[in-house]
């Protein structure tokens, strides 16, 4: 506990050096202790040191902690990693084994979140299978937007344009200032001939984007045609 408040202080003061040795003596003195692993994954990533708190989640995994939640969250995070650095196959695979071992709360809603998106955007699987991940993950967090902008999408791309509507419509409803979800509903109304509505969605899309909208020029070009 003690060890626990020393990483709190060091960490509060940005005491990046001092912060790491906390870190590790709460690991020597008790090996077993799960979460200083996953106290130290958070520290190496937060120094942009993948490799690093990757080898931190690996020992989790190693150590095979006797509640399965742990071992499901190390997954989690493994997969997350995994995706970032475009090793898909990787990823996938750790997300599997993360809902093997948890299935039915909020946390595993991530990964099947997650390995929905792997499915339909990077073709690591059914499009059928990544619907069904998706709808299950809004089942376990019905409050998160970008779930119902993913399942939207999964059906977008199995040309379900006029379903995909009804999703993308319950994401704005639930976070109505994210760019992306509108101009998702522009594609998909584009997609099924409602030439007023895209353009109306388009252009919601490019105001909340702002200066900085990486989306922009792709936008205008489409505002363009419909025009």
């Amino acid at each position: 506990f003690l060890l626990d408040q020393k990483v709190r202080v060091y960490s509060t003061q940005g005491d990046t050096a001092n912060t790491e040795a906390a870190l590790r003596q709460v690991r020597e003195a008790d090996p077993q202790y799960i979460d200083a692993y996953f106290k130290k994954f958070a520290f190496y990533k937060s120094q942009n040191k993948g490799d690093q708190a990757i080898t931190e989640l690996q020992e989790v995994v190693n150590l095979k902690p006797d509640d399965p939640r742990q071992l499901a969250q190390a997954h989690l995070l493994l997969g997350m990693m995994e995706e970032e650095r475009g090793r898909y196959d990787e990823a996938v695979k750790n997300y599997e084994r993360s809902i093997g071992l948890d299935s039915r709360t909020p946390v595993a809603s991530i990964a099947l979140n997650n390995l929905a998106w792997l499915m339909a955007d990077k073709g690591k699987g059914n499009l059928d299978k990544a619907a069904e991940h998706a709808r299950k993950a809004i089942q376990l967090a019905p409050t998160v937007a970008s779930y119902y902008d993913m399942l939207g999408f999964v059906l977008y791309k199995k040309g379900l344009s006029e379903v995909a509507i009804e999703q993308y419509r319950k994401a704005i409803e639930r976070r109505s200032n994210e760019a992306a979800f509108h101009k998702h509903l522009a594609e998909a109304y584009q997609k099924s001939g409602e030439k007023a509505k895209a353009l109306q969605s388009y252009e919601q899309a490019l105001k909340l984007g702002g200066g900085n909208y990486r989306d922009a020029e792709a936008i205008k070009t489409e505002i363009a045609k419909l025009r």
